[in-house]
């Protein structure tokens, strides 16, 4: 992947407070091997701050049992529906500030451009240097990036290699190098 191009992988740690990706020390192991840079997700399902920080600590108990760096990109993967009834930046503020008492500083929040477009998740609460905002256009190109003042944009869920046939990719732009260390 490195020969490709590819800086980074985002690695799926946990989800909720009852799943942890049992391919994730394996997929951190390789990916480091072949020079990339790793960061992590959390797949969020909280609707209130004590889900919020109970999360937030599910997610930093598995990234310190795994032996990731607090420098870590920690990323708090927002897209489910009931957040937005749930105030989805208010609830992602609890879970950003439960990871920085845990050490980790280095936290984005991921949802879509509709989210952030209609504030459900806010730029100005939670800044566009930290937002990660997927955006599939038809025809993405060098000549038409979107979402440049954010940290980093995904443009595609449908992204494959060669050598790993049958299983699909995101693609991403990063545009501050948080996720590549450029």
């Amino acid at each position: 992947m490195k020969n490709m191009g590819i800086k980074g992988v985002v690695v799926k740690l946990t989800e909720g407070t009852t799943y942890k990706n049992p391919l994730a020390p394996s997929q951190i192991t390789n990916a480091k091997k072949a020079g990339l840079t790793v960061s992590t997700y959390h797949f969020s399902w909280f609707e209130n701050q004590q889900e919020a920080i109970d999360q937030a600590n599910y997610y930093a108990d598995y990234a310190e049992e795994l032996g990731l760096s607090q420098n870590s990109v920690m990323v708090n993967d927002a897209e489910t529906a009931p957040m937005i009834n749930a105030d989805a930046t208010k609830v992602s503020v609890y879970f950003r500030d439960q990871l920085v008492k845990r050490g980790f500083k280095n936290v984005v929040h991921y949802s879509s451009a509709s989210w952030f477009n209609n504030n459900w998740m806010e730029y100005d609460v939670l800044g566009k240097e930290n937002s990660w905002v997927a955006e599939w256009p038809a025809n993405p190109s060098a000549n038409n990036l979107l979402h440049t003042d954010t940290a980093a944009w995904q443009w595609s869920s449908k992204g494959s290699f060669d050598f790993v046939p049958g299983i699909n990719f995101d693609y991403n732009v990063d545009y501050l190098g948080r996720f590549t260390n450029k």
